[in-house]
């Protein structure tokens, strides 16, 4: 089908233009997922975090131990609840977040700017949230 092989070759380049910025900081793309999920909403539970962020539940327990082993999060347990971890980013993951974040920003807004004009991204978006409906 001719859709779907279009809709999978322009995921897969666009991921592989996406992975290759996101290691130039140092991160794999979960790893920079989970970061900027944090950056923007934190403390987190864990499984606020795998529902916030692109990553599955059992891959965010993953993901949190690689960021916690660079020194980028903090994993604490609730005071209410044994079973409830709470991960928050350190101040190196703060500083990480502040100065990547508007960088991958521009380059993501760059990157659809150089392929489509603002009318066809608003079409796009309308057409991909129209396929994506669950109804």
């Amino acid at each position: 089908m001719r859709l779907l092989r279009a809709l999978v070759e322009a995921n897969s380049h666009i991921m592989k233009l996406d992975e290759v910025q996101i290691r130039s900081y140092g991160l794999a793309s979960a790893e920079f997922d989970g970061l900027v999920t944090l950056g923007v909403d934190q403390p987190l539970r864990m499984c606020d975090l795998a529902q916030r962020s692109l990553l599955t539940k059992s891959h965010t327990t993953q993901v949190v131990k690689q960021l916690e082993a660079k020194g980028l999060v903090n994993r604490q347990r609730s005071r209410e609840s044994e079973r409830e971890v709470f991960v928050s980013l350190t101040p190196a993951g703060e500083e990480l977040f502040q100065r990547v974040y508007p960088v991958h920003y521009e380059f993501l807004l760059g990157l659809f700017k150089q392929r489509l004009t603002a009318a066809e991204q608003d079409t796009l978006i309308t057409l991909l949230r129209k396929l994506a409906d669950e109804e």
